[in-house]
């Protein structure tokens, strides 16, 4: 199996973010990582990445896939400390 990179952050609302990056496949990184489900997914534009977006009451979750490696953020933080941390994790457009 893929090795698999997983960074925690807390933000200054107090929030969580969890960075995860692997080759293993998405469905199992999101099952095994996750509480959501793939269903109901949108799109959300962020530094010119399209990040594929699930969420729940609590939990949001964004993935984009390149390079043959998925970067999975998966947070309770609200969309201005997203699109913050993202713009501050600088992945390479």
């Amino acid at each position: 199996s893929s090795q698999v990179w997983r960074v925690g952050v807390v933000t200054p609302s107090q929030e969580f973010i969890s960075v995860i990056v692997s080759k293993t496949e998405l469905k199992r990184l999101i099952k095994t990582y996750t509480t959501l489900e793939l269903e109901n997914e949108q799109t959300k534009i962020i530094n010119n990445k399209t990040y594929t977006v699930l969420e729940n009451e609590k939990d949001k979750l964004l993935f984009i896939t390149e390079n043959n490696v998925n970067l999975l953020i998966y947070t309770t933080t609200n969309w201005d400390e997203i699109n913050t941390f993202i713009s501050k994790l600088g992945i390479p457009s």
